[in-house]
């Protein structure tokens, strides 16, 4: 008996392998399905993610989520119904998607070429014909949770995008019960999945409903247990060893280039900068990869112990037969919706929807890269970097070469300060009088914008600067228009007639709402900007910080003077969904002490440096040094 089960055996093995070559001759097909499909995905998703996130924040009082009101924020009625929705639309999505590789690895087995429709619209109609079947109704959380398990690689990739504060970290491991608990919980269900890892194959090919499928998945994982786990186990270290290589070359790679092609003074900032977009962008890429080459895994293993049971090589000619009455089901019965085009269409469709699904999610991540929202790093996922009235330690303050010196130096913001002319015009300077930027002793509101433009704001930095002008807010606004945020500090002397109402103006007319924030030292101006737009992010500056502030309704976050900020007042302003930015920090050791607390952003004269210690995170001082490193 036993020598008549390996010589089934070897004979499924002989015949999947034979077939699994198949399945080369389609990879275009597979391929131009997924970025299909994920484009289709992305194109949905991000911006309804983002518009419920965005209302779920409104409803719950929040105006920052932050590790500290996250589960509060969790908690609240708005993200529990924005949660609920997300689940059911992300898990229908994956759903779909694994019932349609499912369909794929099937049809490979007739050795016969694959076109995507043969693979998206039976996937599709196969799903709902499953889920509207008694007992199947959980089937497309199911699939959720393995898709979970398979994409591994982008679960950590996200995980390692969020710098939990040191204070946090340790706060979490002190609650170890909750911990072991946890670890319990995620091993618990890890084996729960494990024994029902064939249930959607056993549900499509066998027609079973899900309990049924659940229970056969775990008498096949009796018999052949070991031999699927190791098999498991062993592609996915495979899996794992070629995603370093590769990940490890890109890096090099990329550093090279930009030790290469960047100016020694901003190779280390562009290095961090591109690191964290390789990590993201190489997480998403891994998870994709993870998906499929798992779930082809799954697939072969479930074919071959299933025939390898049936035993007997009529019984595997009987099931080659199954085979190929139900992928033709999949691909025939939706004749009505795809297949009546006909074939000389059918390339040309195939094009038009694949061109049109890569040049709208190519549209979309244009204008996200240009708006900085892909890259930008909200409380969350870390500390933003902001220069101080531009990068005014390279230029004069509150300038134009100021701003781009702040772009070109990979600032998240630049901060500036905006005052009034006596002709009503919004330009941007510090004091009220310009003797210590110009030399002039004159206050701003005596003077009209066509005065102001007769004097040199530049001289008096250095001569590379001579016939450098105070600029109008609205020339730094459409310079930095889906390229940097801006801190706008409204700066309140009693000679301004429309200061607030024209900022909010000029805000709104260069459609900036998500890429300024207002902040001032004045609490009734922050009241007139909530009034005039509630949508807009206003903050409160405070050169010392006493008491219970943390509810004030017109502020989003505090901006305060960094020597009086503690662990008490992030956790304060946090746990009510406030943000802290911390001013001025330039010292090295100030900076160091921001990085542990937490801040959501540090105002700096120094964004380089600052950017150096924050994300650098064990990055040699040099690039150079780096590079050296990895030689080694």
């Amino acid at each position: 008996m036993e020598n008549e089960r390996k010589k089934t055996e070897k004979l499924v093995k002989q015949w999947l392998s034979k077939n699994w070559f198949s399945k080369l001759k389609n990879i275009k097909t597979l391929i131009l399905f997924e970025f299909i499909y994920k484009a289709i995905f992305l194109i949905v998703m991000v911006p309804l993610v983002s518009v419920l996130m965005k209302g779920s924040l409104k409803l719950s009082g929040y105006s920052y989520l932050t590790l500290e009101n996250l589960f509060a924020f969790i908690a609240s009625p708005a993200s529990i119904a924005g949660i609920a929705l997300l689940l059911i639309l992300i898990s229908v999505f994956i759903y779909v998607e694994m019932m349609s590789l499912i369909v794929y690895y099937h049809s490979s087995l007739r050795f016969r070429k694959i076109r995507v429709s043969h693979v998206f619209f039976p996937g599709l109609w196969e799903s709902f014909r499953l889920i509207r079947r008694k007992g199947n109704r959980a089937l497309n959380f199911y699939a959720l949770f393995y898709y979970f398990v398979y994409s591994l690689p982008l679960l950590l990739g996200m995980i390692m995008q969020m710098r939990i504060p040191a204070y946090l970290f340790n706060t979490i491991l002190d609650y170890k019960v909750v911990v072991i608990g946890l670890l319990i919980l995620l091993v618990a269900a890890a084996y729960f999945l494990y024994r029902g890892i064939f249930v959607l194959h056993y549900c499509s090919f066998d027609e079973m409903n899900f309990r049924d499928a659940y229970r056969m998945s775990c008498k096949t994982l009796k018999g052949h247990g070991t031999k699927i786990a190791s098999s498991m186990i062993g592609y996915n270290v495979l899996l794992c060893l070629f995603y370093i290589a590769l990940y490890y070359a890109v890096v090099f790679l990329s550093g090279l280039i930009i030790y290469w092609t960047v100016s020694e003074n901003l190779v280390v900032a562009v290095f961090l900068t591109t690191f964290d977009q390789i990590n993201l962008y190489f997480s998403l890429i891994a998870g994709v990869l993870s998906i499929i080459v798992n779930c082809s895994l799954v697939t072969r293993l479930f074919l071959q112990y299933k025939l390898t049971d049936m035993r007997g090589e009529a019984q595997i000619l009987a099931m080659q037969e199954k085979i190929s009455e139900v992928e033709d089901s999949f691909v025939f019965e939706n004749r009505s919706i795809w297949f009546r085009i006909r074939k000389s269409k059918y390339t040309r469709t195939v094009v038009f929807v694949g061109g049109l699904s890569f040049a709208l999610v190519g549209l979309y991540f244009e204008q996200n890269f240009k708006s900085n929202i892909l890259t930008n790093r909200e409380p969350l996922f870390g500390t933003a970097i902001t220069a101080h009235r531009g990068f005014s330690s390279v230029a004069p303050e509150n300038t134009i070469p100021a701003i781009q010196a702040a772009i070109d130096n990979l600032s998240d913001y630049a901060e500036i300060d905006v005052q009034e002319t006596k002709d009503g015009e919004i330009i941007l300077l510090h004091d009220t009088n310009l003797k210590r930027t110009t030399g002039k002793n004159k206050y701003i509101w005596n003077l009209t914008y066509e005065e102001l433009q007769k004097i040199d704001a530049g001289k008096k930095f250095g001569k590379e600067f001579e016939e450098t002008r105070i600029p109008k807010l609205e020339e730094v606004l459409a310079l930095c228009q889906n390229t940097m945020k801006l801190n706008i500090e409204l700066k309140i002397n009693s000679h301004e007639k429309q200061l607030v109402e024209e900022v909010v103006r000029l805000i709104e007319e260069y459609d900036m709402e998500e890429q300024c924030v207002l902040s001032s030292v004045n609490y009734g101006a922050l009241g007139r900007v909530k009034a005039l737009n509630p949508d807009i992010k206003t903050g409160y500056i405070m050169s010392f910080a006493y008491g219970y502030f943390y509810n004030w309704e017109n502020a989003d976050f505090f901006s305060v003077k960094s020597s009086f900020i503690s662990r008490e007042m992030i956790r304060y302003a946090h746990s009510l969904g406030k943000g802290i930015h911390a001013w001025t920090v330039n010292s090295i050791a100030e900076i160091e002490r921001m990085k542990q607390l937490g801040v959501d952003n540090i105002i700096t004269d120094q964004p380089v440096r600052v950017r150096e210690i924050v994300y650098g995170e064990g990055l040699n001082s040099t690039f150079l040094e780096f590079i050296k490193s990895l030689l080694k």
